[in-house]
């Protein structure tokens, strides 16, 4: 009995190896590089942020469009949050901010900010990111929560 259990055991371990060999595993996702377009980000408009969000407390939603300094440069993904408006600015990781920061900040409809738009060349990470290069977001939490 013993010598069975051990050569099921001995079988099961060849079989799980070749199992295993035959289909290497391959690394899923980053690291991700990205084209970078810098220009001009517009805010469209400020407006109460709507409940069912993700929201800082007494929050806002800020809807902005992005012009490529570069009139060559096409939009070649629509972001996370994009519609016909144009795009939702967040904070964090994708909240709307807190009135109070963005007053703070003076942003207001019809501003211009410079802003880069990050484009995904390679790798699966979010194919569309902004960076805002003229409004400071670092400190957006302690007005937030």
């Amino acid at each position: 009995m013993k010598k069975i259990l051990v050569a099921m055991i001995s079988m099961l371990t060849v079989s799980l190896v070749a199992a295993c060999g035959a289909a290497p595993l391959k690394k899923v996702g980053g690291p991700c590089t990205y084209n970078k377009i810098p220009g001009i980000i517009t805010i469209t408009s400020i407006e109460k942020a709507p409940e069912d969000e993700s929201n800082c407390k007494d929050a806002v939603k800020v809807m902005f469009t992005f012009t490529p300094t570069d009139p060559t440069a096409q939009k070649n993904y629509a972001a996370p949050g994009w519609s016909d408006e144009g795009q939702i600015f967040t904070v964090g990781g994708g909240t709307n901010p807190n009135r109070e920061w963005v007053e703070r900040k003076g942003i207001t409809a019809g501003q211009n900010y410079g802003a880069t738009r990050n484009e995904i060349r390679s790798g699966t990470c979010t194919p569309v990111i902004f960076e805002f290069t003229s409004i400071d977001t670092s400190e957006y939490a302690t007005s937030c929560y």
